[in-house]
Formats: C-alpha cells, structure tokens, sequence
C-alpha cells in the first residue's frame, strides 16, 4: 500500500473532541487520539520525514504541536501543546506522544479491551483531506468493515465505495460504539487513497490498514511517587516489567517490555527516563529506553563494543549512564553514554578488575561505588571519581569473608548500603557510612535466594529477591527507624530467572 488518513462526513465536534490534529514541524500533518490527559496515541510514520515506522523515543525531531477538542481549526477552542516525548511501539507503526500542557475539560477516548471481529462496524476519524478539500478545517468520519485482525493490525474496507481514508489521517482513532460511548480499536496507518483529493483518478481502491491497540498499555497516573521499577526475565527469556508505588501502595501487571531472548539484565533511571540493559542469548549487549516501565519500550539494540558480556550494571548521574560490564574473560571494562550529548565512550579495561564473576554499582554525588564478587566467592570494591577522572585501589568489603554468589549496592545521601547473597542462598547486609562499616548482619526473614536487587526512595531501601519458588519478594529497610519490614510476594509473577530495578521519587 502506498501512503496514509478519512475523507467522509464531519465528525460529531462533541462526541469525538478526542481526536486529535497533529502538525509535525511544517512538513507534516496527521492524526490522533488522546487518550490521557498528557498522551496521545497516533502512528509512528508521523513523526519520521521518510514516512517509515520506525522512530526513536525521547524528543521529537522537530517541533510537534497537537490540538484537541477543535470542532474547527478556525475556532479558538480546544486545546493546544506541544510534544515533549516520543514512546514508541517496535513491532508496530504506533507510538505514544507525551503533551507538554495536560488537557483538561476534555474526556479521552477509552481503549477497547478485545480487538475487532470481521464484519464488525468501525469508524475512522481524522483531519486529513477529503475528496474536495486539501486541509479540511474540521475533523472528518468514514464507515469501514474490519477484515480478519493480525497480532498487530486489522485490514479495512470501506462500507460504501464513497468511503475513504486520506493523506493527514494516518495516526487517525478507528472506533467502535458500544452504548453510545466511542471505544478506541485501532490506530490508522495506510490506505490506497482512492477518491482522496490529489489521487489518481484511476485508484478506486478505498481499503485501509490500521494498527490495532488492544494490548496497549497508557501510562498510569499513580507512575509519579516513590516508585520501584522492576525488571524481570521471564521462563521464556524474555524481559518484563512492573511497577511498585510505595506513595499509594499499589503494583501494576508485569507487561512484556522486549521480545529478544535474554539472559541477564540491569536498569537504571536518569531524568525520568527508564534505560534497560541486557544480554542475550549470545553475549551481546542490548539497551532500550522508556519513560514508564508499563509504556511502550523502544526496540532493544545492540550496544557497539558489547560483545562477549558475561554481567552487565548501570547507574546514571545526571543525564549519563556509566555501564560495567565483565566479559567472558572475567575482566572488568567500563563505558558511559551521555544521553544529552548522544556521545558515546565505548568499554575500556578497569585495571585490578580480573577473575570476576558479578558486578554492582551506584553513585554518591560524582563518585561511582562498584562492588564485584571476585576469587573465591571474595566481595571487592572501588571507587571512581568522575570529577578527578581518577579511580582508588581495590579493597575487599570489610569483615564480610568469602564463598559468596552475588553483590548489589544502593546509596542514601553518602551512605552505601551493600547487600551479599552468600553461598548458603541467604542475602546479609554492611552498610559504609563515609568509610565507617558496619557489622555484616543477615537480613531477616530471608532464605533459598536465587538472585537479588536493591534500589532505594526517600530513606527507604527496597530489597528484591527471587526465591526458591522463582517468584519475586520484597522487603523494605527503613534507615531512619533501623528496621526492616517483612518478605511479601511481588503480584503476577512466576518463573522468573533475573531481576533488575532502578527507581523514582
């Protein structure tokens, strides 16, 4: 099919305002539906110059403004923003465009739950042009019959042969009605274009192809708060994530964040954006990026000099990612990606890192605290200055011995605290106060730990572990009282191989 929109009779002002017009710089036009007070969900193929479906998240790559609930773009009402954030979907032509302004006054269009059956009734909507007008001034309806749906799309065909979807509809609400209320199915994405002003006159052909939205998942507002993201590989190797709130005590599903098959992952956040790194099946690194871990997450990609990677850690500062990773040589090796510059420097040797088999890190102001598991199960740390360029010597973790499987580390203030999951499958915890360690104590209510993670909000540390059970548990320690809480099962998981987690308050 060649390229995109619905040329029909005008839509109802006041039971579609959620449809949405959206001007991408001064090339392009297309369409949308909002679908929270600060997203709205249009096609990916909107916001790249070639028209492919492919698009990075983060900014826009030219100023993007959306108007919603303007019965006229004559008219003064509705609503108008610009786009902030891009998030989009790597196996379809859909993303999420996040509203600088919120919008208010202005009922977003539910999604439905179940894709279209074939034969079922749908409207498509959007400002794109009709078979008279170039840029119609107001948002435009066309009746289409839903063909049998894909994992990601359905085919349309127009009721009548008077029907069509035009150029400046792609990204454009398919809806059905049930009960009088709209119920957003699908997103437009191509059609023939036949009767579409500037078409052929020998293109009859009026189909459409649209980009279903069942499986969507709309960034919730409870996202804001002290909130634990979690990262999990699944029994099938793949990655999934959830969200714990810890303002309103509350968890949301684990949804799949990445199809690759992967082994070992870690996470970190850096200015409100999710960064995910993992391993796959062959030793290469991956990242992907997200805003929220239950939004759309871009498309893993390998990382350049990521081969051969055995474990992988992250933490940002600022708007940078310092990345540890050790190879299958046991060796150490870092590199940083500066997501405000987009420059990137690439993995070199971390000198002393050597016969390693698990690697941590986090950071107090500049300095950068790792922590390794290297000979004989011996946990080993070092500090990097990213102010002085400078690293300290190695030196193992004071009175915690030997014979242990993994380490994780998390900072408050100046404060490290270290948690050790030891050879008896029992996570105990030291905690470094400007140089002055504490007793090395097992963490209560703990036992058959398989792997561990640790992040922190506010003054509280949060613990996570997979169990014996291959389920996900959390316990909370909290530093200004000095006591933990008890183990509680994370909701909805099962089988789980690997966990990362990063956080935001």
């Amino acid at each position: 099919m060649p390229a995109h929109a619905a040329a029909g009779a005008a839509a109802d002002a006041s039971a579609y305002s959620f449809t949405a017009r959206i001007d991408a710089g001064e090339e392009r036009s297309c369409s949308g539906a909002l679908v929270a007070s600060t997203w709205v969900l249009t096609a990916s193929s909107c916001f790249t110059a070639d028209g492919s479906e492919t698009v990075a998240s983060g900014a826009p790559a030219v100023k993007t403004t959306v108007v919603v609930g303007r019965g006229s773009t004559a008219s003064e009402a509705g609503k108008t923003s610009t786009v902030s954030q891009l998030q989009p979907y790597w196996d379809r032509n859909l993303v999420l465009a996040k509203l600088t302004t919120p919008v208010t006054g202005i009922t977003p269009v539910a999604l439905a739950s179940s894709v279209p059956a074939a034969g079922e009734a749908l409207s498509v909507l959007g400002y794109g042009r009709t078979a008279t007008e170039w840029r119609p001034g107001k948002a435009h309806s066309a009746s289409y019959v839903a063909g049998t749906p894909s994992a990601t799309s359905v085919e349309l065909a127009g009721a009548t042969a008077d029907e069509s979807v035009c150029k400046g509809d792609t990204g454009g609400p398919v809806i059905r009605t049930v009960g009088g209320v709209p119920q957003l199915v699908a997103i437009s994405s191509k059609s023939w274009q036949g009767g579409c002003l500037g078409t052929d006159d020998a293109e009859t052909r009026n189909g459409a192809l649209a980009t279903l939205v069942n499986n969507v998942t709309v960034p919730a507002p409870h996202t804001t708060g002290r909130v634990a993201h979690v990262m999990a590989i699944g029994s099938d190797n793949k990655v999934y994530g959830a969200d714990g709130n810890y303002t309103d005590v509350t968890w949301t599903a684990f949804k799949k964040a990445a199809d690759n098959t992967t082994k070992q992952i870690a996470t970190t956040t850096t200015n409100g954006v999710q960064r995910l790194f993992a391993i796959s099946d062959t030793g290469q690194l991956l990242s992907a990026s997200s805003n929220y871990v239950t939004g759309p997450w871009s498309k893993l990609t390998p990382v350049s000099g990521g081969e051969n990677i055995a474990k992988i850690t992250a933490i940002g500062i600022g708007n940078v990612v310092h990345l540890y990773a050790i190879k299958t040589d046991g060796k150490l090796y870092g590199a940083d990606m500066n997501y405000s510059t987009n420059t990137w420097k690439g993995f070199s040797y971390i000198s002393g890192g050597d016969s390693l088999s698990e690697v941590s890190a986090t950071a107090v102001g500049n300095t950068v605290r790792l922590f390794v598991i290297g000979v004989n199960g011996t946990a080993f740390h070092i500090s990097g200055n990213y102010t002085s360029s400078s690293w300290n010597s190695w030196a193992s973790v004071p009175g915690t011995g030997n014979g242990h499987t993994q380490v994780v580390a998390t900072a408050i203030g100046n404060d490290v605290h270290v948690y050790i999951l030891r050879g008896d499958d029992v996570i105990w915890g030291v905690d470094d106060a400007a140089g002055a360690w504490s007793a090395f104590k097992k963490i209560p209510g703990n036992s058959s730990i398989k792997r561990i993670a640790v992040t922190d909000t506010g003054n509280t540390v949060h613990l996570f572990a997979i169990a014996g059970n291959n389920e996900i548990y959390n316990a909370n320690g909290n530093y200004t009282t000095g006591t933990w809480g008890s183990f509680n099962n994370v909701p909805g998981n099962t089988g789980i191989k690997d966990i990362a987690v990063s956080s935001t308050s």
